[in-house]
């Protein structure tokens, strides 16, 4: 990775760091999902124009994907979460379901600002690259989901609540992860509340009854694994 910044090869760096992130998350290497997580974020940003194609999600410069919370090897306690994750920057969570096996997930710009104490809830505004993604479902149409902006107010993007695992949006959460979610099925999500969920924009096939089976396959759900990256720029 040192020579090829000394002989500025930025596609040779984008390799090794596809290459360093796929030997990190288990989820995507044992689906061999690695290269469509990237073509779905790439392409994503392109047609939204939030940045260049060249210095986009997967090539702005990140150096790395440092894998801070792995459920299965931390333990799916949420304190294990945010003890690992909380105050460590930009993020990106990917989610396993158990029954339906699809794979989704989110990232936030800024993450968990500052570690949260026991007992705290609160909610982040983040940034307008914020989103969550959905990369196996039961329509095969990998799709991103952008946060939503109401009267040029972005809406809030992630929340931190101590008794919950990564959870993102508010009130009717668009997804969230809850404590020891591999032996309790009260995690869930509902799109459309602060990150989009546009029939429309997403394809045909999808509706409106959609919102709440999309990611996991059903409303409540259990959780194989769990996978927190920070990402270091």
């Amino acid at each position: 990775l040192a020579e090829s910044n000394f002989y500025n090869l930025p596609q040779f760096r984008h390799e090794i760091h596809n290459y360093a992130f796929n030997y990190e998350s288990k989820i995507l290497r044992e689906a061999n999902q690695i290269g469509n997580f990237f073509n779905l974020i790439e392409q994503s940003f392109k047609a939204q124009q939030l940045m260049p194609m060249k210095s986009g999600f997967a090539t702005k410069n990140f150096s790395d994907f440092r894998l801070l919370y792995r459920a299965t090897r931390d333990t799916f306690a949420s304190s294990q979460y945010h003890l690992k994750c909380d105050g460590k920057g930009s993020l990106l969570v990917i989610v396993k379901a158990k029954e339906s096996k699809f794979i989704f997930g989110a990232y936030s710009e800024i993450g968990l600002v500052e570690p949260i104490k026991e007992g705290q809830s609160n909610y982040e505004n983040n940034r307008k690259d914020s989103f969550i993604f959905s990369l196996t479902n039961k329509k095969n149409e990998p799709t991103v989901h952008m946060i939503k902006s109401i009267k040029n107010k972005l809406q809030p993007s992630i929340h931190l609540n101590s008794q919950l695992g990564p959870t993102f949006g508010f009130n009717e959460f668009d997804l969230k992860i809850c404590n020891n979610a591999n032996i309790v099925a009260q995690s869930s999500s509902t799109l459309g509340n602060s990150y989009e969920f546009n029939p429309n924009k997403h394809g045909q096939q999808l509706i409106s009854t959609d919102r709440s089976t999309y990611l996991a396959g059903a409303r409540n759900f259990l959780v194989e694994e769990i996978e927190v990256f920070q990402i270091v720029k």
